[in-house]
């Protein structure tokens, strides 16, 4: 079975997701925002974590292979549709996450004006 272009590209973006976030996490400058992905965290640590968010990408990517088969524009379009959903929900969630936490903690060296 060939591997479509776009099951590629969604899974690249997955494993960069995986790998940032779980480097983030050990280093301590970030928490899981995903409140299903938060879950495997807490209950089984950073294997378990793993182990989800690989599932959570093989599992429904094999789905759309199979039935790239029957459908294949419609499957390509679907992909093609979470890849961009992915790097906009990527992007926006880290803006919004530093930003939150910025607000919170805002550093020390920053100079506002009128202080």
């Amino acid at each position: 079975m060939v591997v479509a272009v776009e099951s590629l590209m969604l899974g690249a973006l997955c494993l960069f997701d995986l790998i940032s976030t779980v480097w983030l996490l050990r280093s301590g400058a970030a928490v899981e925002a995903n409140p299903l992905l938060g879950f495997y965290i807490q209950a089984g640590g950073i294997i378990a974590f793993i182990a989800a968010k690989v599932l959570l990408t093989i599992g429904p990517l094999y789905v759309l292979e199979v039935l790239r088969r029957r459908r294949p524009r419609l499957v390509r379009t679907m992909l093609r549709i979470g890849i961009a959903l992915y790097i906009i929900a990527y992007g926006l969630g880290g803006v919004l996450t530093n930003t939150r936490a910025e607000a919170a903690n805002p550093s020390p060296f920053v100079v506002r004006s009128g202080e």
